[in-house]
């Protein structure tokens, strides 16, 4: 048996060079896809603050992360970005 996954519509977050909040606790998600849609590196953290160039760090536009990972594990929790320059981040998140 298959289960549909159907989420809010896709949307995106401004990043800029101090951590910042980019998507809210969510106890509902199912699926999350983060996608770098600029040039610049962007770096996530499932807890505040973000810190640039470590721990998940999206380097080159299309570069995505995407939950649950190889093991069916998801954060439900907040997550937070920070970038070397202006940048965005296509955001998906299935509920």
């Amino acid at each position: 048996m298959s289960e549909d996954i159907g989420g809010e519509n896709p949307r995106f977050a401004a990043v800029a060079a101090v951590s910042a909040l980019i998507l809210d606790a969510n106890p509902s998600r199912k699926r999350l896809v983060l996608v770098q849609t600029t040039g610049n590196v962007v770096s996530l953290a499932k807890r505040d603050p973000a810190v640039l160039n470590s721990g998940i760090t999206l380097t080159a536009a299309g570069s995505t992360y995407i939950e649950p990972d190889s093991v069916g594990r998801i954060w439900k929790g907040p997550w937070y970005a920070i970038a070397s320059a202006a940048s965005n981040l296509a955001i998906s998140e299935d509920l």
